[in-house]
């Protein structure tokens, strides 16, 4: 590459103080490029790279390869909205001294090949949305991640649209990360996810960890530790293929909220939750809502003391996540006296039996709360002691 002209406008990258050389860039309209010329034989990069290449969105092509990245500690934000790139190599990127990988390829929408297989990250401890809204792209290789130090990965691979591969390490080493919320969320074309091994015994959000993964047909959660969770709001809401799912490992003591945490997983016909302790669990506002193919559910290890907002929790919709008419399928619910409703605030019932015609109606009626009030239960529930 040639000197720019003096009549382009551009940008000068050097160090002021450590830099030996002028390093000028500049974006060509016409080509849609950013170019840089220096004489030196390559280019350091500075220890905060945070934002370098952020919102350049009509960049359509991009060229690092003679980039010396050893130094860098920070790349959060790096490539942030370049929407029109579709192809970036990294393959030469040395990343043994990062530690902040925040928002990297947040919302590179158009995205479609990501070489990040050399990548070094053993020191990285945030990788919060690091992928979220790369919506074209359908294989996400990082098998080659050390993520010993990682403390957040919140988003971390939310707004996937189009993922169908997703290779993660075989030791995912998780021991360090407490916010896992909408780590997977609104990924709508995984059908597989394996997490064997994942330890989460620092976790204290899993809020909509999987919400709206349509497409997932097996999720296996049995060897989550949630000791330190308080939020499971949205968890597994929208995870409409699943139609098995074992929580009876799950230690739910810490947790205050469960709203919509099973809504709309439309494909389960029994769901058992024997031994949930929900003593602290403030709202539960649509935690079974529209849950269209549920037969049983057994929520009889439920102690609801503390909640106030019980709004829609068995309701179903008028229509489903792909838009059709949901019908009741429901036959069992097992409680047990201690579902009680004497923290609900003022209209916290609303549309709790939306939809649920059985449930509301019927002989031998069974005063769930041990009140006699608006807990007056149909014949289809089952008082456990």
């Amino acid at each position: 590459m040639t000197a720019p002209s003096s009549g382009i406008n551009t940008v000068s990258l050097e160090d002021e103080v450590n830099s030996d050389y002028e390093i000028k860039a500049w974006y060509d309209s016409a080509t849609k490029a950013v170019y840089y010329y220096t004489e030196a034989g390559k280019i350091i990069l500075n220890d905060d790279s945070n934002a370098m290449f952020h919102n350049l969105v009509n960049l359509t092509s991009l060229d690092v390869s003679s980039f010396d990245t050893s130094k860098v500690r920070g790349m959060g934000n790096m490539f942030f909205g370049d929407e029109k790139l579709t192809t970036l190599d990294l393959s030469n990127f040395d990343t043994r001294n990062l530690i902040n990988m925040d928002k990297m390829f947040y919302g590179m929408s158009s995205l479609t090949d990501l070489n990040i297989n050399s990548f070094n990250t053993s020191n990285v401890t945030n990788m919060n949305a690091l992928f979220y809204g790369m919506s074209n792209i359908e294989n996400i290789n990082i098998s080659s991640f050390n993520t010993q130090n990682v403390t957040n990965m919140s988003h971390m691979f939310s707004g996937m649209h189009k993922l169908k591969q997703l290779q993660l390490p075989t030791t995912f080493n998780t021991a360090n990360v407490t916010d896992m919320s909408f780590m997977f969320a609104q990924n709508h074309k995984l059908k597989t996810l394996n997490l064997g091994g994942l330890n989460t015994s620092r976790v204290t959000t899993m809020e909509a960890m999987f919400n709206n993964m349509w497409a997932l047909e097996n999720l296996d959660v049995s060897s989550f530790d949630t000791s330190n969770v308080t939020n499971m709001r949205d968890m597994f809401g929208g995870v409409a293929k699943v139609t098995v799912l074992n929580l009876d490992n799950f230690n739910t003591s810490k947790v205050t909220d469960m709203s919509n945490m099973f809504n709309s997983m439309l494909t389960i016909e029994n769901l058992n939750l024997p031994s949930f302790d929900t003593r602290n669990v403030i709202t539960m506002n649509g935690m079974f809502g529209g849950m269209e193919g549920l037969k049983n559910l057994n929520i009889s290890s439920f102690y609801t003391s503390s909640v106030r907002d019980f709004r829609y929790m068995f309701g179903l919709g008028r229509a489903d996540i792909y838009g059709h008419d949901q019908v009741d399928h429901l036959e069992h619910i097992y409680a047990s006296k201690k579902f009680v409703i004497s923290a609900m605030e003022t209209g916290g019932s609303e549309g709790i039996f939306y939809r649920r015609p059985s449930l509301t109606v019927g002989a031998g009626c069974t005063y769930v709360s041990g009140t006699g009030n608006p807990f007056c239960i149909g014949s289809t529930w089952v008082v456990v002691p």
